[in-house]
């Protein structure tokens, strides 16, 4: 049998850098999830990276291990693990085991143990990939044993071990016998450190033949240290050594990893609420069984408006040329006032089949459209309400919205597009935009889709957003909602698409004039940061900027990067000022270069051809808390607290002389509605 590569995965490791790297969330009914959705993406990158054929998880038992038989005190300064994490285990592990992958954990035994064995008896005749950044594995690697750490994308062999450390692997447990570990409390030899270790084993070989050669080392204070500490020394060997001869009765083919199994891999992702995984493993959807139809001549036409105008609640759909409502041209329209069946009516597609003309349609949908006594019922309806504007119709009767209802009902959800409320409460994949709009890896506009295509996708969007419509008017009135919903969130939809229809207005003149001012400025500081530095080079590169600082200048360093490079971000940079001039011009070159590329360069770049205007979009569910977010351009995050970003805000102008930007905010509002509701008198 040819030589194999088996990933050994330190499994407790990654679901605790999992859980500290994402600081909270759970899912709506309050269970933890942060600690599984992050070690779901890593493992799952891992695995799309390197294609594993054989892959084993390792866990550590969840109790106390020989060690602690042989020091009570091993790790007791570690506490219990919290129990939201705790909780969370279970649930990696039931991942792991649908996703294919062997699951391992021997009682009495930490995880170590089991790596360190599985490495020896396997590695051998394969190649055995450790998946940890815990260095007491660089005790085990060899020709065929290295380490991988894909939190830091760094990859540990003999080599690397030697650089580091000075020392092969084979001299790592005795390195670590006598400088102890804080993290798991091993006492090692108290006073003496990394670099005297080192140097004691470069000379000495082995900790037995340090001892042999005691009265060989000159410094009486580590003569004394060893002398003292020789039990400490010892017992820090014994609690340090990775078990390698454990048995395990486990073939090759053990390791093998197994098909996902879709179903309780869908099943768990729904209970956690992982919307994007759910959405890459889903199996195909079922064969439609909807009664879902094309309206092409005008007899079928005429028939539906008879059908349209008699009914109470019609859900619509647009297909458009752009996601950007302001740019986009209708390419079809579909309606569903009864759940399970559907209407397209295709005006702009680019086949053959001669289609009603959109002039004729629009002009016919008209007066349903604009009737206020048919309730109208949308996903993200106020698209609708400003593509439909641009033809002169305005869009009334508008009774449900069920994006809005989902994020009244659950402020938590990752997303809120239709796709993912059929899933979450229907159960129910429905077809993609890119799997109508994709032909031979190529995207093709809407108006290219064959129209019997494009009939069961817009059906599709328009029953779904009926049904939810049912679902969700349900639980609005179970939750008591439905009339907070219809007085306060639904009329807001209309007031957004004003705002979003009318667009701001820019001064260009004047974020051209500061974009040639900021120019200059950064120039300038960017040629005194040569004189500084004596020498030309890129500073916006990390690498070569990192060279300069720290090679070049010799600088103290803040912190490393996730890949253990010094960090040259702006809070590393902050943090060391007071060791060098040209720092504060750095950062002044990156503030300035900032604002002149995404704002004064940026900007004018998205005023719209036709009106002059930027038109960006007011997201009413971007966010829990239900303030409003913008998007496509995100006009909130322009500064506002510098002197700079003020001055880009004066190029926000009023639309006519007439006119003024009037800024408003409540004072202090969360105290007063805390007052409010809690009618507490001394608030």
């Amino acid at each position: 049998m040819s030589a194999k590569r088996i990933f050994l995965l330190d499994a407790s490791s990654y679901v605790f850098r999992a859980y500290h790297a994402i600081n909270y969330l759970t899912n709506s009914k309050g269970f933890p999830t942060n600690a599984i959705f992050g070690f779901i993406n890593m493992t799952k990158k891992l695995i799309e990276e390197f294609n594993p054929e054989y892959f084993v998880a390792v866990f550590d038992p969840g109790g106390p291990s020989f060690r602690n038989d042989i020091y009570e005190l091993y790790k007791a300064n570690r506490g219990e693990a919290p129990e939201d994490i705790s909780l969370q285990f279970p649930k990696i592990i039931e991942y792991l085991e649908a996703r294919g992958v062997r699951v391992i954990s021997m009682d009495n035994y930490e995880a170590d143990d089991v790596i360190g064995s599985l490495a020896k008896q396997f590695g051998t005749k394969h190649e055995i990939t450790i998946l940890s950044g815990d260095k007491d594995f660089t005790q085990l690697i060899d020709k065929n044993i290295n380490m991988m750490d894909t939190m830091r994308d760094r990859t540990v062999s003999s080599k690397e071990v030697v650089k580091k450390y000075g020392l092969n692997p084979n001299q790592m447990i005795d390195f670590f016998s006598l400088v102890g570990d804080s993290i798991d409390n091993i006492p090692g030899i108290k006073g003496i450190g990394p670099k005297t270790a080192q140097d004691l084993l470069v000379k000495y070989k082995t900790l037995n033949g340090i001892y042999k050669n005691l009265n060989k080392i000159e410094k009486p204070r580590i003569r004394d240290l060893l002398l003292d500490f020789r039990e400490e020394a010892q017992l820090s060997k014994e609690l340090v050594t990775i078990k390698t001869d454990l048995k395990i009765p486990l073939k090759l083919e053990d390791f093998r990893i197994g098909d996902p199994n879709l179903i309780e891999l869908n099943l768990l992702f729904s209970e956690l609420e992982f919307d994007s995984f759910l959405e890459e493993d889903r199996e195909p959807a079922p064969k439609k069984s909807s009664n879902y139809r094309s309206i092409i001549t005008k007899k079928e036409f005429k028939e539906l408006l008879i059908n349209l105008k008699k009914t109470t609640f019609l859900s619509l759909d647009l297909e458009t040329t752009s996601p950007n409502p302001v740019e986009a041209e209708i390419v079809g329209i579909s309606f569903c006032y009864d759940a399970g069946s559907a209407f397209y009516i295709p005006v702009k597609h680019e086949e053959e089949t001669k289609q009603l003309s959109l002039d004729y349609v629009l002009d016919s949908l008209k007066p349903i459209l604009q009737d206020q006594k048919i309730k109208k019922i949308g996903q993200n309806i106020k698209y609708e309400v400003i593509v439909l504007s641009k033809y002169d119709i305005e869009l009334s009767g508008i009774f449900f919205d069920t994006m809005i209802a989902a994020h009244l009902l659950d402020s938590s959800l990752q997303s809120y597009s239709l796709d993912n409320l059929s899933r979450r409460f229907l159960d129910y994949k429905m077809i993609t935009y890119k799997e109508v709009t994709t032909i031979d890896k190529e995207t093709i506009p809407f108006a290219g889709v064959r129209i019997d295509k494009a009939t069961e996708y817009s059906c599709e969007d328009a029953d779904i957003t009926f049904k939810l419509f049912e679902l969700f008017r349900k639980k609005l009135e179970e939750a008591d909602l439905l009339t907070t919903y219809q007085k306060h969130e639904v009329p807001f939809v209309l007031v957004l698409a004003g705002m979003e229809k009318t667009g701001v207005n820019i001064n260009t003149k004047k974020l051209k004039a500061l974009s040639k001012e900021f120019e200059k400025f950064i120039k300038d500081t960017e040629n005194k940061i040569y004189q500084l530095i004596g020498e030309e080079f890129n500073i916006n590169s990390p690498q070569q900027l990192r060279e300069i600082l720290f090679a070049k200048l010799k600088l103290k360093p803040f912190k490393k990067t996730r890949k253990g490079k010094f960090s040259t971000d702006s809070e590393s940079i902050q943090n060391i000022m007071d060791q060098h001039d040209v720092l504060k011009e750095i950062l002044s070159f990156r503030f300035y270069s900032k604002l002149k590329s995404t704002y004064l360069d940026a900007i004018p770049e998205l005023i719209n051809s036709r009106t002059g205007r930027i038109h960006t979009s007011y997201n009413q569910v971007g966010t829990a808390t239900g303030r409003l977010s913008s998007s496509n351009p995100n006009l909130q995050n322009i500064p506002i607290r510098t002197l700079e970003g003020k001055r880009i805000r004066e190029s926000f102008i009023s639309g006519n002389k007439d006119s003024i930007i009037l800024s408003a905010d409540y004072s202090q509002i969360e105290l007063r509605l805390l007052a409010h509701f809690s009618q507490d008198s001394a608030m």
